[in-house]
């Protein structure tokens, strides 16, 4: 106790906060007293509650109890009645009946009526009363029929007007009711029992059935009628508080229990007023002592800030001065422990400000540059571009001068970004940028505004043939290979340029035609530059309209499915077909495939037309095989881009599952390039379609450049001639040695070949020389609508070559699509 002793005495003297703290507390040490008389006045207040709620319990369960017995009481007299042997014979005549009737009703002082009812619904005999209306439709009356005592709802009566409720019991065997007995009780001896009982001033009982309806109540004009805020559950609840309006707003709080096994409830109800009112005291009370200590608070606060203001002062006034750029402050000691502590902080962050205020302004340099900088090659960005090309128009047009913008794109990148990877890919945007950069002349602005995108700003020129000159710099420049995770690439760029004052007088117009050129560039080969022209303009608007009118093509139902049979060279026999999309544009005509497909690809519009030709070409030749026609394998090709889909292979089988077409009688075509992209996958792909049952070939085969070893490990079923090689297959022989090496190949490693656009007789006889598989082309037939190819079919030509001869056809009825 010492030892406690003399440490409060030293806290309360020592030059602290705390120690100040522990004086105001020696002043307002009436504090916490007040708290425990707070704490005591709360417990107490809940105790005292809790006891009015207790002895609301109490009455509610007793006089539950005691109307339970009532009604107990009643049902028993009713069954024990039931079991009259006179009611029971039916030998007894109808007045024996009716005298066990009144006496019964003069013994049973709970019924005020006895009646005997047949099976029917029929009187038999009553002591003073007919129901009024069908007895057939009684709860209790059908409960009793079933073999079972019953007891109906409350309801009132006429003649006069009360409250009554009925008890059922059968007559005779259980699985034999020779009658019905029916006694009404009074409800008026369930209020004997709680009418009397007052609780308090305001309190009493109530009673309510099993859907919450007044069955007493001490207005009786409000019985059978519910009380605002009554709980739906409370007749399944047990023991419920309850909280209660009464139809004049009174605000009733009791205790709800259960009347046995009726559903009913008894409630011990009192105005919450008189039920909490030393509750509210209380209350009150506490008011008062929290009024009280909220001002003692208060002036204990008063204390308190004086106590500790000045210092408080000094720093905030130190803070003011830093903030202010005062970066020299420094706060003395206040001769208390926290606040020193603080100031030791204070004077320690004015120290470093200086250091992070550098710091943060190097910083903000770094934000500045990268808004305007592309982080990954350093060269500035679409924004900065702008600004300086926007500066360059103003001296161009007040000197009269010239400026040239260049568009840059590099040709094929997503090849090496598909090849190598994104990281690789970065790698030689940096290498092209800093050759960019090496061929640039000194004052040319470059920028990097996309991802393989970059522009030139040639701020000052003589002539437009100065752009020519650095355009044909880069391009040289760009040629170089480039070595990338061990593969050597050259890729190659397409230029568009735009001079001002001819091709555009603001910024937005020269950049929209330096690009418009460079689209042009990459039209007509790639690895070259184009100096803008108006008409560029139009072809990009057409282009624009022609992929309008492509995002509107399916759903409009222009795309039509032509197909072109495949014959066996031997005997020529049709045992394939190829299914060859088309557009028929209601004003554009007929759409050539090589103008809408690559369109198609870049925008994404490939997928959902894919879907929709696989669809289609599988119900078709589905259709065949219904009428009766031979089956025949259907070759569909797939796109890149469909080929890189996730959804692929469930995409397939959903289609050949809702067609019914058989999955050996599907045949995919994916070219050269697409099958070498990424070799891994697609050996993976095409051995899951191959698993299905699905056959693939390689199309296009010999324009892809793939190496015999990934061929080999491609499990196909066939490879496609391209038409290229066979065009001039006769005339050329380099063209002849290519087409013998693949079907040579083809043959070694047991694939079939088809050879397409076979267009004369001499190719026909050349490839039947090399023991080539199939061919197709417009030598046999054309691609044509569902309903010819049928007739062929149906007809089962051995089509031969046309006697009149075709000719090469033009490329918008030879080109593939899809």
């Amino acid at each position: 106790m010492k030892k406690i002793a003399f440490r409060a005495i030293g806290l309360a003297v020592g030059k602290t906060v705390r120690g100040r703290v522990a004086r105001i507390i020696l002043v307002v040490g009436l504090l916490p007293l007040l708290g425990i008389g707070a704490y005591l006045a709360l417990s107490l207040r809940d105790t005292l509650g809790g006891t009015a709620n207790h002895s609301l319990k109490n009455y509610s369960l007793v006089e539950a109890a005691a109307v339970a017995n009532v009604v107990r009481q009643a049902e028993a007299n009713i069954k024990l009645l039931a079991s009259n042997p006179v009611l029971e014979s039916s030998a007894a005549t109808r007045e024996e009946k009716r005298t066990q009737l009144l006496e019964a009703e003069e013994f049973f002082a709970a019924f005020e009526d006895i009646t005997l009812i047949d099976p029917s619904g029929r009187v038999i005999d009553s002591t003073t009363w007919v129901f009024e209306g069908s007895w057939l439709a009684n709860a209790a009356f059908q409960q009793a029929l079933a073999g079972q005592s019953g007891m109906s709802e409350a309801r009132v009566a006429r003649s006069p007007a009360r409250l009554v409720v009925e008890f059922a019991a059968p007559v005779g065997q259980r699985n034999q009711v020779a009658a019905v007995v029916v006694g009404r009780m009074n409800m008026e001896r369930v209020w004997e029992i709680l009418d009397p009982v007052a609780i308090g001033e305001s309190g009493f009982l109530a009673a309510f059935d099993r859907h919450g309806n007044l069955l007493a109540y001490p207005d009786k004009g409000l019985l059978l009628t519910r009380l605002d805020g009554y709980p739906d559950a409370a007749a399944s609840a047990g023991l419920t508080s309850l909280d209660v309006r009464s139809p004049d707003g009174d605000r009733l709080v009791g205790e709800l229990a259960p009347v046995g096994f009726l559903g009913w409830q008894v409630a011990a109800l009192q105005e919450r007023s008189e039920a909490y009112a030393i509750a509210n005291d209380i209350v009150q009370k506490i008011g008062i002592l929290a009024a009280v200590v909220l001002i003692l608070t208060v002036f204990a606060s008063i204390l308190f800030s004086r106590a500790v203001t000045q210092p408080i002062r000094t720093l905030s006034a130190g803070m003011h001065k830093i903030a202010e750029g005062s970066l020299d402050q420094r706060v003395p000691p206040a001769g208390l422990k926290e606040i020193d502590g603080l100031s030791a902080a204070f004077n320690s962050m004015a120290v470093n400000l200086e250091a992070r205020t550098a710091e943060q302004t190097r910083a903000e340099e770094q934000i500045k540059y990268l808004a305007y900088h592309d982080p990954l090659t350093g060269l500035p960005n679409r924004a900065l571009l702008k600004d300086r090309l926007t500066v360059a128009l103003a001296q161009a047009r007040r000197k009269r001068g010239m400026l040239a913008v260049m568009f840059v794109d590099l040709d094929r990148f997503k090849l090496v970004n598909d090849t190598v990877g994104h990281a690789m890919g970065d790698q030689l945007l940096r290498k092209f940028a800093e050759r960019l950069t090496r061929v640039a002349r000194e004052g040319d602005s470059l920028a990097r505004v996309g991802g393989d995108e970059f522009t030139v700003l040639l701020p000052e020129i003589s002539v437009s043939e100065d752009a020519d000159l650095v355009a044909q710099r880069i391009l040289e420049a760009s040629r170089a290979p480039v070595l990338l995770a061990g593969h050597e690439f050259s890729v190659t760029a397409s230029i568009g340029i735009a001079v001002y004052p001819g091709h555009g007088e603001d910024a937005v117009a020269l950049l929209r035609n330096a690009d418009a050129a460079m689209y042009r560039a990459k039209e007509e080969g790639r690895n070259t530059f184009k100096i803008f022209e108006p008409v560029m303009n139009a072809r990009l608007l057409a282009r624009v309209a022609l992929e309008e009118d492509l995002r509107h093509a399916l759903e409009r139902a222009e795309f039509q499915l032509h197909y072109q049979p495949q014959v066996e060279i031997q005997t020529g026999t049709i045992v394939g077909v190829e299914a060859l999309l088309r557009w028929q544009h209601p004003e554009r005509g007929s759409v050539p495939p090589d103008e809408f497909i690559s369109l198609a690809e870049e925008t994404g519009l490939i997928i959902p037309i894919g879907q929709w030709v696989l669809r289609t070409a599988c119900a078709q030749s589905k259709a065949w095989q219904n009428a009766g026609l031979a089956p025949m394998s259907m070759a569909v090709n797939l796109s890149p881009r469909q080929f890189q889909e996730p959804g692929l292979i469930r995409g397939i089988a959903r289609v050949l599952q809702e067609t019914g077409l058989p999955a050996q009688l599907l045949e995919l075509e994916i070219t050269e390039s697409t099958a070498m992209r990424d070799v891994e996958f697609t050996i993976a792909m095409v051995e899951e379609l191959r698993a299905m049952g699905v056959r693939v070939s390689i199309d296009d085969f010999g324009t892809g450049y793939s190496s015999l070893g990934y061929l080999k490990r491609l499990p196909v079923d066939s490879v496609k001639i391209d038409r290229s090689f066979v065009n001039d297959v006769t005339a050329d022989g380099d063209d002849a040695a290519i087409v013998a090496a693949i079907v040579g190949l083809a043959q070694t490693m047991n694939l079939n070949t088809i050879a397409e656009g076979v267009e004369t007789e001499e190719q026909l006889a050349f490839l039947k020389n090399l023991n080539c598989d199939f061919v197709q082309g417009f030598l046999f037939s054309k691609a044509v609508p569902a309903e010819t190819f049928a007739k062929m079919l149906a007809e089962q030509r051995q089509l031969q070559p046309l006697e009149t001869g075709v000719g090469p056809a033009p490329a918008a009825q030879t080109a593939g699509a899809l």
